[in-house]
């Protein structure tokens, strides 16, 4: 080979082959032939990658209020369930200005929960990560207006489905952009950061429903969605989403904002964004996104 200083990198080449190249160890930049445009790297080996690779972290604050942030929504889903053990025995009750009895249980969120897990995880495909969590604190928002303003059992319905909705169209792109945004070494426990929204919700409406009324309590649940839908419009769409719907520039842009400590560059027609153990690559056959861990 004519580089000099390079070792060794196991490449694959489509979905079979495995050939191996050379990786500029002074560059960090994996040397191609023309007949090897789509080759991702798979393993490199390399004595000291580990240390290297903690040198080119990137801003662990940043990723972990981006996780945060994305993570908000979540907390109304814990909120949804523990609504109705708060409201139904106070509806029960004979001073109750909406009078419930067994069979008008206002519980329904369940029954729009799964199709709200459907639409989420289309749409956050379709519109992008950052638009689809937007979107769902709509449902949440009017969902629990609704039910704190609510005259009849009709409107607590009405109010329920959309929590219901929205709570089931949280989930899946609030974990898929903490994934995509979050560094391997964060990534494993800012992912429990969904399960933890949960477990708090619920906490957070038995405590506040031993104080207040559930109308009370449906008012300050709509807090919840405000502030995420806040938050998240301030943050960039992830990445890989960027890149792979053919925005390099947007997604160079957006992984600077949650490395801010490293550099990039776009470069060739492969759209390929590196930062030192970062590289996402666009081609017209092929689109991945890999963590290259490299000296």
């Amino acid at each position: 080979s004519s580089v000099l200083k390079a070792e060794a990198a196991t490449i694959r080449i489509g979905p079979t082959s495995v050939c191996t190249t050379a990786l500029d160890v002074e560059s960090k930049a994996l040397v191609e032939t023309e007949n090897e445009t789509n080759a991702t790297i798979v393993e490199v080996k390399s004595p000291g990658y580990k240390k290297e690779a903690k040198l080119h972290r990137g801003s662990a604050l940043k990723q972990v209020l981006a996780a945060f942030i994305a993570n908000l929504g979540t907390i109304n889903t814990g909120l949804v369930f523990g609504f109705s053990a708060v409201a139904i025995p106070q509806l029960e009750e004979p001073t109750s200005f909406i009078k419930v009895d067994e069979d008008q249980n206002p519980s329904l969120s369940s029954l729009s929960t799964p199709f709200g897990c459907l639409l989420g995880g289309y749409l956050m495909d379709v519109i992008g990560r950052k638009r689809t969590l937007i979107i769902t604190e709509i449902p949440l928002i009017v969902g629990w207006f609704l039910i704190s303003f609510s005259t009849c059992v009709e409107m607590i319905y009405v109010g329920r489905l959309l929590v219901g909705l929205g709570s089931g169209m949280v989930g899946a792109p609030a974990r898929v952009y903490t994934g995509e945004v979050t560094q391997p070494h964060l990534r494993g426990m800012l992912s429990a950061l969904a399960s933890v929204g949960v477990s708090l919700g619920v906490l957070i409406e038995y405590a506040l429903g031993s104080l207040v009324t559930w109308t009370v309590l449906a008012g300050i649940s709509a807090a919840i969605p405000i502030i995420a839908l806040i938050f998240i419009m301030l943050m960039p769409e992830t990445p890989n989403w960027l890149l792979t719907h053919g925005y390099p520039a947007e997604a160079k842009a957006a992984l600077q904002k949650f490395r801010l400590n490293t550099k990039y560059e776009v470069s060739g027609q492969r759209s390929t964004l590196v930062s030192p153990p970062l590289s996402l690559s666009l081609s017209a056959e092929n689109i991945e996104l890999k963590e290259k861990h490299v000296t």
